[in-house]
């Protein structure tokens, strides 16, 4: 994938996401794009840059925006997307499945990193709140995830009509 292409991705996954609070009635609880397209770019392309790269600077934008510190929100991107990057080498990147779970572990990798800054940082919150939000947002990021892979794995892998596959 080039460049520009994933940068178009996260400015229009960092556009959508605030709008997304108001559609889907989930007690506040909503589906992370950033953390979805962060993990399959690194995940399904060999080249990391754009989820590597991309996925903690949109991050931070996020925090400046929305959030109620600067850095929390990249910092937890950016761990998450090493993860993944680690890994990815376990992984076939070709089944959904695999997919799925690092999906499911991704967030709750990100949750768990996002309660341990909080939790340095003196704010109130309690992992186990944590976990009781923690469903909800796996089937949000799980489904959304699932659906990006599906979408971007048809241009990673080739084709078994290619001259060139062997």
């Amino acid at each position: 994938m080039k460049y520009w292409q994933a940068f178009l991705f996260y400015l229009a996954a960092f556009l959508f996401q605030p709008f997304l609070y108001g559609l889907i009635p989930s007690a506040g609880i909503n589906l992370n794009l950033i953390l979805c397209l962060t993990v399959i770019f690194t995940f399904v392309y060999d080249e990391v840059l754009p989820g590597l790269f991309f996925g903690p600077i949109f991050g931070l934008l996020t925090d400046i925006m929305y959030g109620q510190y600067i850095g929390p929100f990249a910092f937890a991107i950016a761990v998450t997307g090493v993860v993944v990057f680690i890994i990815k080498e376990y992984f076939n990147t070709e089944n959904v499945l695999n997919a799925v779970i690092m999906l499911v572990g991704s967030t709750v990798i990100f949750v768990t990193v996002m309660w341990i800054i909080y939790s340095i940082s003196d704010n109130s919150y309690s992992y186990m709140y944590a976990v009781r939000v923690l469903p909800v947002q796996l089937i949000f990021n799980t489904a959304a995830g699932t659906l990006l892979y599906l979408i971007l794995i048809k241009k990673a892998v080739k084709h078994r009509k290619d001259r060139y596959f062997r």
